[in-house]
């Protein structure tokens, strides 16, 4: 049996209990179960009430690959309702403690870092620190981190998650951590649990700067052994039809190596298969001819910066693992820098960058000062794209280099300006300087202050996607409309998002069914890069695993109802497109698609309602959206 620990900073206590997992199956639904005990939906995102919790799945102890991803979930800062946000790996040291899950409630009196160890005896206590050394940036943070525990911790598996000084000062801060192998970190195999802000919580509710956990337990009890790879083989034939490795080869191929593409992992198969998809200069692009898009991919994305991945990071096979023992392979590694598709495009063509040596320089100075760098990539390209218009002036902001966001006129020169201009901004907003301090509680608030307070008005070069009258987060990185759909948990991967046409009806059905499917990973702790077989495999595993008798497709869909219904009393839930850049982006999609997929009635039908009143057409497009999601689950 499996424990969660309950921090209450408050009054430095520890609570340990054992987990119920008939009461409370999997992660989420524990999450949910304090965020709603303690109201937190009525609670602004900084109130201490605002329980941070971290924790593993109920099927990690397996010989199953992909089971020990660590997920976050807490009121976010930017959405301003619930949120996850998951890191690769990290649950495998908090297994080892005979934990499954942390949660953390209150604020300590000074900035202080969480310490859990179990070698024979569960141990945990607070230790206070001097705030400046998490001001000294994720690695040297980490750093000093490992050298002050890492005698406490010999021989153990065990894990540092830190914040950087952009947690504290801002809304879009991450929580970062390296595999630590022989004692040492395994650069490379790091990961962040990004999206949503839950950084900024660790450090703005909790006063926490770093959690540290380790242990050398295996304390869970499968009621079928599934720590026998031999009967998760056998689970794998009568669920999959095929035997486990095979099955997981199958699913993971796009993340380790595409033959037929010849390169591999997210950055590779993403950057090569959207080609004029692709989102360039602040989404801008989605405003162009695709001949222009095309020109500017082949002559600075496919020839150069896609090349510089191949040559640097696939032909030499710079594949790492998240410290998981999975075929995947997935950490993509270039000397220091470990690369991903979204991170390395949104600091990348989204801000104007072409080069990995410049997009290195902007996406480490983001890591190093803790923020998301999806998130603060968008935020990056929005300022520039603002400055080449003359909305704001570079001098205003400190920023002198020269900036080009004409994508019919864009050179490979233009790159490392746009790079180092984005390394002034991040610091700028930190530090809270001049007018850019506006964006510390991210961009659509940025927008509207910066409009009100200077009468600088770039609402309408925004791209986002609101909840209720505050909140916000960035899109992934495709100009698909899937990830418009109005659902809890956006900015993520959760709905639907092929890029063939659905009329919106469709579309919000099929992101629905999605997002219950994906459910399945955010409560069970599996990453989603293993979702081909996983779906067949994880209900099976629970029910056999745990002696339950459960239906997790149903089980994780009223989850998603209770998602939805905590969206609705925190007044976060998603809202209709503010700005005109998403609009655009939505509307060209379509155009676009007639293009790229020929002609269908429905599609046609679409396509005349946008031409003849695009304003009316969207909103009734959002509202056939919503009509698709309740049909499988009730949109409030």
């Amino acid at each position: 049996m499996m424990k969660s620990l309950f921090v209450d900073l408050n009054n430095s206590k520890f609570i340990v209990k054992n987990r119920n997992y008939k009461k409370h199956l999997g992660f989420l639904d524990y999450a949910l179960y304090l965020h709603n005990k303690y109201k937190t939906f009525e609670k602004d995102p900084y109130d201490p009430d605002n329980c941070l919790c971290i924790g593993g799945g109920p099927v990690t102890g397996t010989a199953l690959p992909g089971t020990y991803r660590l997920v976050f979930c807490a009121k976010s800062p930017l959405t301003r309702t619930l949120f996850t946000s998951t890191l690769g790996g990290a649950a495998i040291e908090l297994y080892k403690t005979g934990l499954d899950i942390i949660s953390i409630a209150g604020k300590a009196p000074e900035p202080c870092v969480i310490v859990v160890k179990n070698d024979g005896e569960l141990k945990y206590r607070i230790d206070y620190i001097e705030k400046e050394l998490a001001d000294l940036g994720t690695t040297k943070f980490m750093e000093e981190l490992l050298k002050k525990y890492k005698e406490e911790f010999k021989g153990l598996l065990w894990r540092i998650l830190v914040i950087g000084p952009a947690a504290f000062n801002t809304s879009m801060g991450f929580v970062k951590s390296v595999l630590i192998k022989n004692n040492e970190f395994e650069w490379g195999a790091e990961g962040v649990a990004g999206s949503g802000g839950l950084g900024s919580v660790m450090a703005q509710a909790h006063n926490v700067c770093a959690v540290i956990y380790g242990g050398n337990r295996d304390d869970r009890v499968f009621k079928k052994d599934f720590k026998n790879p031999n009967n998760i083989n056998e689970l794998f034939k009568r669920t999959t039809g095929m035997p486990m490795g095979p099955a997981i080869m199958q699913s993971v191929k796009k993340y380790l190596f595409v033959k037929e593409l010849g390169t591999g992992g997210t950055f590779g198969t993403n950057m090569t298969n959207l080609k004029a998809w692709l989102p360039m200069l602040n989404w801008s692009s989605v405003n162009e001819p695709k001949s222009v898009r095309e020109n500017v991919y082949n002559k600075l994305i496919k020839n150069h910066y896609l090349k510089q991945w191949n040559d640097e990071i696939i032909k030499p096979k710079g594949f790492k693992t998240c410290g998981e023992p999975c075929p995947a392979m997935c950490k993509k590694v270039y000397k220091k820098y470990k690369k991903d598709y979204e991170p390395y495009e949104s600091c990348g063509p989204n801000a104007g960058v072409f080069d990995q040596r410049h997009a290195e320089m902007l996406e480490n100075e983001l890591e190093e000062l803790g923020y998301c760098a999806i998130e603060f990539g968008n935020v990056i390209s929005l300022i520039l794209e603002a400055i080449n218009k003359g909305k704001i002036k570079g001098k205003d902001i400190g920023i002198t280099e020269e900036i080009n966001y004409d994508l019919k006129n864009i050179t490979l020169k233009n790159s490392r300006a746009h790079a180092l201009a984005g390394i002034k901004i991040a610091r700028a907003i930190n530090e809270g300087k001049g007018m850019l301090k506006v964006f510390k509680q991210g961009i659509r608030l940025g927008v509207k202050t910066l409009k009100e307070k200077y009468d600088i008005n770039i609402i309408d070069l925004a791209n986002y996607i609101p909840f209720g009258k505050e909140g916000c987060i960035a899109p992934p990185e495709y100009w698909i409309p899937g990830f418009y759909v109005p659902l809890p948990f956006m900015g993520k991967f959760l709905t639907y998002y092929g890029q063939e046409f659905h009329t919106p009806e469709e579309l919000g059905k099929l992101s629905a069914e999605r997002f219950i499917y994906e459910l399945y990973h955010e409560n069970t702790g599996l990453c989603r890069f293993h979702r081909k077989w996983s779906e067949k495999v994880i209900p099976a595993l629970i029910n056999e695993g745990l002696g339950l008798n459960v239906n997790y497709y149903e089980h994780c869909k009223n989850l998603l109802q209770a998602l939805m219904d905590y969206s609705s009393k925190a007044k976060a839930y998603p809202t209709f497109y503010e700005t005109k850049r998403t609009k655009e982006l939505i509307i060209n999609y379509y155009k676009e698609a007639v293009l790229e997929f020929g002609e269908n009635p429905e599609l046609k039908k679409l396509l005349k309602k946008f031409e003849k009143d695009p304003e009316t057409a969207l909103r009734d497009y959002f509202a056939q959206m919503i009509k698709g999601i309740n049909e499988v689950v009730k949109w409030v």
